[in-house]
């Protein structure tokens, strides 16, 4: 069982078959009900389609609701119950666990929003489908953790 990171999923719904992961799916095949989506990456991607510019907005806003209607329809969109809180409390919250902008350079806090589907993939036993990165691998060490790269 997969669950897509947040980018991952960007990047599905991007519709870009120069992505890595339309080659993963194509590769894995997951079936109907393996492969899962966060309910806080949705909102995520909301929140940054919102950013952007109105005609960017719009073409991005009919990939989203497309994407996310077909999550919705198969029952693949896990949301935020008590046992992920409890992941969250217990495993990533109140750690320093700084992430490596490549872009710029800077070192950031990973975000409770980043934290809270990393606790979705462990809460599930779920892969957490997304590019490995040296916070990611920190947390695998100290977890159950289990990272696909696409």
């Amino acid at each position: 069982m997969y669950l897509l990171g947040t980018q991952e999923l960007t990047n599905l719904f991007s519709l870009d078959p120069a992505r890595s992961i339309h080659g993963w799916l194509q590769t894995v095949r997951p079936g109907e009900h393996e492969l899962f989506v966060s309910a806080i990456s949705l909102g995520m991607i909301a929140n940054q389609i919102e950013r952007l510019e109105l005609a960017e907005r719009n073409q991005w806003r009919r990939r989203y609701a497309e994407g996310r209607r077909k999550f919705e329809d198969r029952g693949s969109i896990v949301h935020v119950d008590i046992g992920v809180v409890d992941v969250w409390a217990s495993n990533l919250r109140g750690r320093d666990l700084v992430e490596d902008d490549e872009t710029t350079g800077e070192r950031t806090p990973l975000g409770e929003d980043s934290r809270l589907v990393i606790a979705t993939a462990i809460t599930r036993g779920y892969s957490l489908v997304t590019k490995m990165t040296p916070v990611l691998q920190d947390i695998a060490n100290f977890t159950t953790l289990t990272i696909v790269e696409p």
